[in-house]
């Protein structure tokens, strides 16, 4: 089964009625330019909340209804007629928290300007991918959904890097004269010649996070995904093949001030 929809399955026992309604809906359109990045990220991300909690996902679809989204506040957003998969996302991750196995967690704040927290969120990355491996000297990485400072970070420790994402504006290019970005297209071929994937949340939304953790285990790769889309969703994808889950809450990195990282990980991982 997919993951979407086992998710949904199990959420609709784990979840009463009073806890599935619809309360609020935002979409904000974001332009931000990340330092080191070599691009202006332009994204469209939505929030949805439940009277149990409040779940996010970055949008393929850039342009929303408001009418349409009126319509579905005070719905079950379990059983609401949604076609949209970001929608559908944020309503899956608002509830997503009940989704538990017991696994090792750990809850960690990051405080300052957005340019600080982008660097804290890397070496929180880095200190991971340590745990994971021990030592990083000469191990391949691919950074799926290419963060500049993340291939940066990972350049400075020694690491052969590349990275595969579908924006036509760093495709092709070189970062930092060392790491190729190859079209996404091409992303699960890539996992044959790497030892690590650091893997965002978009591949969510993008129905994609599934071939991705069975070509880890097919191969042997170890997985961290850094997750705002989906950051309640640790406890389920770590269960389902993911290494290391960073779900980061809504206000985001992008945001001055206190963001919130829950830091999931495999059985037999310490936190």
């Amino acid at each position: 089964m997919k993951s979407l929809e086992e998710l949904e399955t199990l959420l609709k026992v784990k979840c009463n009625f009073d806890e599935r309604i619809i309360t609020g809906i935002w979409t904000t359109d974001c332009l931000y330019n990340p330092p080191m990045n070599g691009r202006i990220f332009k994204y469209k991300y939505i929030i949805v909340q439940t009277a149990s909690g409040q779940g996010c996902a970055y949008c393929t679809n850039q342009s929303y209804n408001p009418d349409y989204l009126e319509s579905l506040i005070g719905q079950d957003c379990l059983y609401a007629k949604i076609t949209d998969t970001a929608i559908k996302v944020a309503c899956l991750d608002a509830l997503a928290s009940r989704v538990t196995y017991g696994l090792n967690f750990k809850v960690l704040e990051l405080n300052g300007n957005s340019c600080c927290k982008l660097h804290a969120r890397t070496d929180l990355i880095l200190e991971e991918a340590f745990n994971l491996f021990g030592d990083l000297h000469s191990k391949k990485v691919i950074n799926i959904g290419v963060v500049g400072d993340i291939i940066k970070g990972f350049l400075n420790v020694g690491c052969d890097v590349i990275g595969s994402d579908y924006d036509s504006a760093i495709v092709g290019k070189k970062l930092f004269n060392e790491a190729i970005v190859f079209n996404g297209n091409r992303t699960l071929e890539l996992l044959k010649e790497v030892d690590l994937a650091v893997v965002t949340g978009m591949t969510i939304t993008t129905h994609t996070i599934d071939a991705i953790i069975d070509k880890c285990k097919e191969y042997n790769v170890k997985l961290i995904v850094y997750a705002e889309t989906g950051a309640n969703m640790g406890q389920y994808y770590v269960n389902r093949g993911v290494n290391t889950y960073l779900g980061e809450m809504y206000p985001f990195y992008i945001f001055n001030g206190i963001s919130t990282i829950v830091v999931t990980k495999s059985e037999g991982s310490n936190v």
